[in-house]
């Protein structure tokens, strides 16, 4: 079953969150499909700029029980929160896109793994930007390989 939502590529995501392009790769690796109406929310949202657990939850793909744990202080153990988050309300958090990047490369080591372009994104990527320029040239299509063998 197909969910509708936007499409985004990780570098789309990075801008869509206002973080550097070059955390795109500790975000996600391949293309993420967000709910339709998320991202335009998120882009006319006004005031702090600040995801919910429920976000994260969607965004890093883990379970919003486990987002709160890792914005909570262990006290058993003494250990500090694992994601820095403002508290919204008695169970609520919520956390910058800066310190879910941070926390992110805290997880993985500071190593972000290179962005995944599939063949056939690569393809439909550069489809799309020849098919820009010959509609800024007034070109319409190629010509046929008939025309420019006969040439």
């Amino acid at each position: 079953m197909e969910v509708e939502g936007e499409l985004f590529d990780p570098f789309q995501l990075a801008e869509l969150l206002g973080v550097d392009r070059r955390d795109a790769g500790v975000l996600a690796v391949a293309p993420v499909r967000l709910p339709a109406g998320w991202a335009k929310r998120w882009r006319t949202r006004s005031g702090a700029m600040e995801l919910s657990q429920a976000d994260v939850a969607m965004l890093v793909g883990r379970s919003v029980k486990t987002i709160t744990r890792w914005c909570r202080p262990d006290k058993v153990r003494g250990l500090a929160p694992v994601l820095t988050a403002r508290r919204a309300g008695p169970r609520d958090y919520r956390v910058s896109p800066a310190a879910l990047v941070a926390c992110l490369k805290k997880m993985t080591g500071d190593t972000a793994p290179p962005v995944i372009e599939t063949p056939a994104q690569r393809e439909r990527r550069s489809q799309a930007s020849i098919e820009k320029a010959r509609a800024l040239c007034g070109q319409s299509k190629p010509p046929s390989r008939r025309k420019r063998a006969a040439a």
